[in-house]
């Protein structure tokens, strides 16, 4: 990256940005039980989705620093969400695996969220949905990048 973008690349960003935030708050706002900030809510979710996995995978998964990745374990492991052991080929690692509490909690959580969404997508037509459905190759490659 160069760092100069076009104009029209900038204001679809400018536009994008927003609209994506806009709808990332709002399915944040979407919980069952706020007891678990969102921060350890989607680290258990990476975990449950990539495990066995060590810290250091979690970090670089979600972009962490240490010390952040650390701390969140510390709550997961503390409310029973997770369980580590000695990565026996490393002992100084530890893999995290979820228990099946926190397996619990992230299925109704993505449930709950899930309904939400499916209840406001009911209200577009089946033309604006397969137009939604058109995009979501694309907003993967802009969270993949």
């Amino acid at each position: 990256m160069n760092g100069f973008a076009s104009s029209s690349s900038a204001s679809l960003a400018a536009s994008l940005r927003g609209t994506v935030m806009r709808v990332a708050r709002r399915l944040r706002s979407e919980r069952v039980d706020g007891s678990l900030s969102m921060a350890a809510l989607v680290a258990l979710g990476t975990i449950e989705s990539r495990e066995p996995l060590t810290a250091s995978e979690l970090a670089a998964a979600e972009r962490l620093q240490p010390s952040s990745t650390t701390r969140l374990i510390a709550v997961l492991e503390k409310n029973g969400y997770i369980d580590r052991d000695r990565d026996p080929k490393d002992g100084r690692q530890s893999i995290l695996r979820v228990t099946p509490t926190g397996r619990q909690i992230v299925a109704t959580e993505r449930e709950h969220r899930q309904e939400w969404l499916a209840h406001v997508l009911d209200e577009f037509t089946a033309q604006e949905q397969d137009q939604l459905r058109a995009v979501i190759p694309l907003l993967h490659r802009i969270g993949n990048a």
